[in-house]
């Protein structure tokens, strides 16, 4: 007969130090998270600008052929 229960502690060790050193890529996925949030805000704004910026950018260029 086969005694799985004596490698209980083995594997809890194990687990233990595997679960220990998976926490820098804890760490990366949270920061990944807030630089998203920080992120969409930022597109969004471009996004709803864009249009203006592009319209701006298109007189200013007008002017500049005009000029020459």
């Amino acid at each position: 007969m086969y005694n799985f229960f004596g490698y209980i502690p083995q594997l809890s060790q194990f687990a233990g130090k595997f679960l220990r050193r998976t926490d820098r890529g804890v760490t990366a996925i949270e920061y990944a998270l807030i630089a998203l949030l920080i992120a969409i805000p930022i597109v969004g704004a471009l996004f709803a600008v864009g249009g203006q910026l592009n319209t701006i950018f298109s007189h200013v260029n007008n002017g500049f052929k005009a000029g020459s």
